[in-house]
């Protein structure tokens, strides 16, 4: 059985650049965590993941982290295998997003 996999392309849309932008998606094998640096307003970079066997759907977390942000109400923890540098503790945003594989 081959495995289904999906492209998807998570864009900046904060209306000044963000200091940390993580992208956590699963791969067949473990989880992987890409950061954006600095990442622009408009800026995107495209991601392939792995779809889940049995229900057609991939599920992708975005965390996003800025000094800006509230440090009371924006408390998302990202998780331990993504590279967070050393120091780093910007209050983080999380949005999880379940992206459609295929029609079956």
């Amino acid at each position: 059985m081959a495995h289904s996999t999906v492209a998807f392309a998570p864009t900046q849309t904060w209306p000044q650049s963000v200091a940390y932008f993580y992208t956590n998606f699963p791969t067949w094998f473990d989880n992987h965590c890409t950061l954006s640096n600095d990442m622009a307003q408009g800026e995107s970079h495209t991601v392939v993941t792995s779809c889940m066997p049995n229900a057609n759907i991939a599920i992708i977390d975005i965390f996003v982290s800025d000094p800006s942000f509230d440090q009371d109400l924006d408390n998302a923890v990202v998780p331990d295998y993504c590279y967070k540098p050393h120091g780093m503790n910007y209050p983080t945003v999380q949005f999880t997003f379940m992206i459609k594989c295929y029609d079956p």
